[in-house]
């Protein structure tokens, strides 16, 4: 094991512990098992393992694990591993998901600290081309006294690949604006979530989003949960995405964060790029708000068009229901489906009945808006008929999306 140690950064905070710098540069995968005061340095492509009884600790000030060379590393997590500090993997590198690893397992724990100025919190894990959550592990972003940091986000490290297997991802408190649970803002994320729960953070104004996208993206969900951070003033939107995306829902819970005021939405599509959603199952619900309720799904956005198929909808709040602006789209496939003074009402492909508000606002081009797709003898499908019936309509959007790229 080759460690350099370089003069001496600052007294620590921690029980008059000595703040240093470790550098592992060999290449090597170097086990951290006691407790360390010191920021971690990877360079060369070196690997980090922190297993059982590891601790890490920083002051805040730099990143508790960091990369300094363009070769990528990986950072595992297992045991009760903790890092109380950011860990950094930003840096050039390819889109092989192999690259810049974080993997937390087991009841590992993750809490950012400090912030990149004085009004934005640091992200607890940042650059990492590959992040994996599992088990019972948690990932919380820095507290900032404007906005929290937020739990994952991919820096400057372009695209990356986010899998929620269980665990909690939960974004900083904010003394304004609360962190984002999952951020993206370059290049692609391809986002799949089979459970544990994702949550923007509580802010004294406007809580958190629990997963935003900014630029292109996939996301696929058959479990777990996204929640939009609960707000003094204005909850959190659970999803909302500014550019170009594919999402397939097929279970799991996405619901607004409540907020003093006003609630937040479940799904938020806003931009004019293409954003196709499709729900064939999971459950859906509004943030509640003591003077307006959020909206089940916004597609205000020009760009948006939502195919549902199935789930709950509104089970616990349906607030304000759909919102649609823009010449948005919301086709909803069923039977006795109809629109009467603007309440929606029927039963879904999957047997579910849907009963909720729909507003439509500037539709200025034709056929578009709310749009009711009606199939006749519909027998309700048995669960697995209805999930091989879903990965089919889901595998025929994937085909006729290749053929327009």
């Amino acid at each position: 094991m080759l460690m350099k140690w370089i003069t001496l950064a600052c007294i620590g905070t921690f029980a008059g512990q000595i703040n240093a710098t470790i550098i592992f540069d060999d290449g090597g995968t170097h086990t951290i098992n006691n407790i360390v005061f010191d920021d971690i340095v990877l360079g060369n492509g070196s690997g980090l393992n922190i297993v059982q009884g590891g601790l890490v600790i920083t002051d805040g000030i730099d990143p508790a694990i960091s990369r300094i060379t363009s070769t990528e590393s990986a950072v595992t997590l297992s045991g009760n591993a903790t890092v109380l500090g950011s860990i950094n993997l930003n840096g050039p590198g390819g889109s092989d998901d192999s690259d810049s690893a974080l993997i937390a397992r087991e009841n590992s724990l993750i809490v950012g600290q400090g912030g990149y100025s004085n009004s934005v919190a640091r992200a607890a894990i940042s650059g990492a081309h590959y992040v994996e959550i599992n088990d019972n592990s948690r990932i919380v972003g820095s507290t900032g006294t404007n906005r929290g940091g937020a739990a994952i986000e991919n820096g400057d490290s372009g695209h990356y690949h986010v899998t929620v297997n269980g665990g909690e991802i939960i974004g900083g408190e904010g003394g304004q604006t609360g962190g984002f649970g999952i951020d993206t803002y370059v290049d692609t994320i391809a986002l799949e979530i089979t459970g544990g729960v994702i949550r923007g953070g509580y802010g004294t104004g406007n809580g958190g989003t629990g997963v935003v996208n900014v630029n292109a993206g996939t996301v696929v969900m058959t479990d777990g949960a996204i929640y939009g951070g609960d707000g003094g003033v204005n909850g959190g939107d659970a999803f909302s995405t500014r550019d170009y995306i594919n999402m397939d829902i097929f279970g799991g819970q996405i619901q607004g964060g409540s907020g003093g005021s006003y609630g937040g939405s479940g799904i938020s599509i806003l931009q004019a790029e293409p954003a196709n959603i499709q729900i064939f199952g999971g459950q859906f619900d509004a943030g509640l708000g003591a003077i307006g309720d959020g909206w089940v799904f916004d597609a205000s956005g020009s760009g948006a068009h939502m195919s549902l198929f199935g789930g709950l909808i509104g089970y616990n709040s349906v607030g304000e229901g759909f919102n649609i602006e823009n010449n948005g789209i919301i086709d909803v496939y069923g039977w006795d489906l109809k629109l009467d003074d603007g309440f929606l009402t029927g039963y879904l492909m999957d047997g579910n009945w849907i009963e909720t508000p729909v507003t439509l606002a500037r539709m200025y081009l034709q056929d578009r808006g709310l749009r009711l797709f009606n199939q006749d003898n519909v027998r309700v499908p048995e669960p697995s008929t209805l999930l091989l019936m879903a990965i089919g309509i889901a595998g025929i959007g994937v085909t006729q999306r290749k053929r327009l790229n």
